[in-house]
């Protein structure tokens, strides 16, 4: 996994942090809190816990091309890597009571980043982070 990958990750983490605490869009007090708590702990984790918040299908996507069980691996790999950075939250949206997407940008570079999270059972985890 490329450095690049790394922080597009770590960007990834803040954004989708600053996203569960600006509270727009519709979502139950409970959901809100599970994304924030989320966000909370992807954006703390330093270390191969990042990976246990990312959903199989954000595994596959993000590192595992299609398969999650290589993507897992791959996100293992580079946990010792990831590195946190500063976004500004521009929209969140929940669309029903088992999908948010967040729409960001990291001051520092000016790239945008769109991140979904969905509710897997009782639990949040992040399912795609894309920069357009």
């Amino acid at each position: 996994m490329t450095v690049a990958i790394a922080r597009r990750i770590a960007i990834a983490l803040g954004l989708v942090l600053a996203a569960a605490t600006a509270g727009c869009g519709s979502s139950s007090a409970s959901d809100k809190s599970a994304v924030t708590r989320l966000v909370d702990d992807f954006a703390a984790a330093h270390d191969r816990r990042a990976c246990d918040l990312l959903s199989p299908l954000g595994l596959a996507d993000v590192y595992g091309a299609g398969n999650a069980t290589q993507g897992r691996a791959k996100c293992v790999a580079a946990s010792p890597r990831f590195r946190s950075g500063p976004v500004t939250i521009i929209q969140v949206k929940f669309h029903g009571s088992g999908n948010s997407t967040v729409i960001s940008r990291n001051p520092q570079t000016g790239r945008h980043y769109t991140v979904t999270a969905s509710k897997y059972g009782s639990h949040w985890l992040i399912d795609r982070i894309t920069s357009p």
